[in-house]
């Protein structure tokens, strides 16, 4: 299927085609499991933690927000951190949170204090760097982006950081294809006292080995927003640990369509909780990060960072997809993109009409997960069972021996 979207420096248009090949982005992962337990395994050595309670849940908040305010400097060796799992899971438990805890989590410093900011050429974003700070790469300031046309790329300093920049290119250019193009709810932007501006705001000065997290807070304003959470973006940039070192712009362009779309993700889910699972609304942790590393691959094609999840659906093909359920993998829900990616060339080669109104029906009126994907196969005159068999033949199978 062909995208096309304008996604290069210069004037001429890209055709991104989605290719199913088949995924990995070494992100840390956890399992969601019933009965409120989350456990980790991870390729970055995070730890894992079991959650029996709130109030343990709640213990590792703490921690994990006192280790950042306790370092010297936010954002580098933390000891204890929210897992994105964490995250969406606190969207569930936040009113059964102690009152002590939510103002804790809330005092969590995302933005330093002494941090610059740089308002994208595409004037939706703001991203947050310390003039310090020294990322991993392109810390020059050797070109930016014009800002009447925040696709084309000026050779000329612009008093920005060249990583800040292309930061600031990879976000425009996932607004432009995930809110313009296929008309998602806008990432509903943090505001507070000290950060007024309606406009969505990237923290970029980590040198954390996790890509990105995306941190969700309570709307300020429930009339403006009477659905939905705000979240900020916290993007690393030591792209060497990451194992980008040769290519850290295809880092930076698929960290950034990840995050953003959780963001969407955050900014159209309900403010109910405690209903269903333990993730937003009724949505597995399978879904939300399939959904978002497909993502990449659309927006971003040539890198094909999802390619790198393709062993673990090879070595597993008996795992269920779009489950949580005794998920011993954490880095399976990644491969979950692999099954959107083929319902995308085959169901929607147009568009991602299938995961829109998967998430558009439980938007407009929530819907248990299963029942919502069964009816929305059947707006495509297909069985969700037949689907699923028919992604498992083409992934075995070719030629003669295909269904």
């Amino acid at each position: 299927m062909i995208y096309r979207f304008l996604m290069n420096t210069n004037k001429k248009l890209f055709d991104f085609r989605i290719r199913f090949t088949i995924p990995l982005i070494l992100v840390y992962f956890f399992t969601i499991h019933a009965g409120k337990t989350v456990e980790g395994t991870s390729s970055r050595s995070l730890n894992g933690y079991t959650y029996q309670s709130i109030s343990e849940f709640e213990q590792h908040i703490r921690k994990s927000v006192s280790d950042k305010k306790n370092n010297s400097s936010p954002k580098y060796g933390i000891k204890e951190q929210l897992s994105q799992a964490d995250l969406f899971y606190l969207t569930k438990t936040w009113d059964l949170l102690s009152t002590a805890t939510r103002n804790e989590y809330l005092a969590l410093t995302i933005i330093p204090d002494s941090a610059s900011v740089f308002t994208t050429p595409g004037n939706h974003f703001e991203i947050y760097y310390l003039p310090s700070h020294v990322a991993s790469h392109l810390n020059g300031d050797n070109y930016g982006f014009d800002r009447s046309s925040w696709r084309i790329k000026r050779s000329l300093p612009n008093g920005i950081p060249d990583y800040v920049d292309e930061i600031g290119w990879a976000l425009d250019s996932c607004w432009e294809l995930e809110v313009n193009k296929f008309n998602f709810i806008a990432p509903i932007p943090y505001r507070d006292i000290k950060f007024q501006s309606e406009k969505y705001k990237v923290v970029a000065c980590s040198t954390s080995d996790a890509f990105a997290y995306t941190y969700p807070f309570p709307v300020s304003d429930t009339k403006i927003y009477p659905k939905g959470w705000s979240s900020i973006i916290d993007i690393s940039t030591n792209w060497t640990k990451l194992g980008y070192d040769a290519n850290p712009l295809d880092a930076i362009r698929v960290t950034c369509a990840h995050e953003f779309f959780h963001a969407i993700q955050f900014s159209m889910t309900w403010n109910v909780l405690e209903n269903f699972n333990l993730t937003l609304d009724d949505y597995p942790l399978a879904w939300l990060e399939g959904t978002a590393t497909s993502i990449e691959e659309i927006a971003f094609p040539d890198v094909n960072d999802y390619i790198r999840y393709s062993s673990h659906y090879f070595s597993a093909p008996h795992q269920p997809f779009l489950h949580d359920n005794n998920v011993t993998n954490g880095l399976f829900y990644y491969a979950n993109s692999l099954l959107m990616l083929y319902i995308s060339k085959t169901l929607s080669p147009s568009s991602i009409e299938f995961s829109r109104a998967i998430l558009f029906n439980n938007y407009e009126k929530q819907h248990p997960f299963y029942s919502n994907i069964r009816t929305v196969s059947g707006n495509f005159t297909k069985q969700w069972t037949d689907i699923l068999h028919n992604f498992h033949v083409a992934s075995f199978y070719s030629g003669k021996y295909a269904d």
